[in-house]
């Protein structure tokens, strides 16, 4: 089909967007590009809804485990307990304490709590208030976390479309074929009916009259 080229070249376009954006962010990794990659993470996961609700086929089985799979590694990262059992060991918490001084020499910016909004509770204004994990990351830090969100979706797709393609094919009886009705018989023009020949009229007959005998002549002997 035709459109099938133009969606691989346009998966290929955007591929290679987000992997440049990810490369400039990551080697960046301040304020600004730390909100512009969770911005982008966030926009296409709520995104992928709309590709469940409306698309067909691959498409949507791609989107449906876009967003399974996105959504699912954003759970294990943001709710307190998940995070403490699980999300806490996946590989971008793991790996941005240690890639980010390989990369950045001197610190972007020293870790610590910078706001008042997440999970974990900490002593604020004379309180408990709750407070982010991702608020005591860096920059480069919360960049890690949102690309590797980006990362599981997409796999999740690739793999949601892959499974939806290798599915056996419905098996289904076929229908005998549907015979046309007989056609009515048309009924056959009835002929005139062929009149009889005029009967001649007998020649008239004359009367013979009984009681005469006719003399012969006699014989000469």
């Amino acid at each position: 089909m035709p459109s099938q080229p133009q969606v691989k070249i346009a998966g290929l376009l955007g591929l290679v967007l987000v992997a440049g954006l990810s490369v400039a962010a990551l080697k960046i990794a301040n304020d600004e590009w730390a909100g512009g990659i969770t911005s982008l993470s966030l926009f296409l996961l709520i995104a992928s809804w709309l590709g469940v609700l409306f698309a067909r086929g691959p498409a949507r089985a791609f989107w449906t485990g876009f967003a399974l799979l996105g959504w699912s590694y954003v759970v294990l990262i943001h709710v307190p307990i998940l995070h403490e059992a699980i999300g806490r060991h996946l590989l971008a918490p793991r790996i941005s304490g240690f890639l980010d001084p390989l990369i950045h020499p001197e610190p972007v910016r020293p870790p610590g709590v910078a706001t008042a909004t997440g999970f974990r509770s900490v002593l604020l204004m004379g309180g408990l208030a709750p407070v982010s994990m991702l608020d005591t990351l860096t920059p480069f830090g919360q960049i890690v976390i949102a690309l590797e969100s980006l990362l599981w979706a997409w796999l999740g797709g690739l793999f949601a479309r892959h499974a939806f393609r290798s599915r056996p094919a419905p098996v289904t009886t076929p229908l005998p074929p549907i015979e046309p009705p007989a056609p009515a018989p048309v009924p056959l023009p009835v002929p005139d009916p062929i009149p009889a020949p005029p009967v001649p009229p007998s020649p008239p007959t004359t009367p013979v009259r009984l009681g005469t005998v006719s003399k012969l002549p006699p014989s000469s002997a």
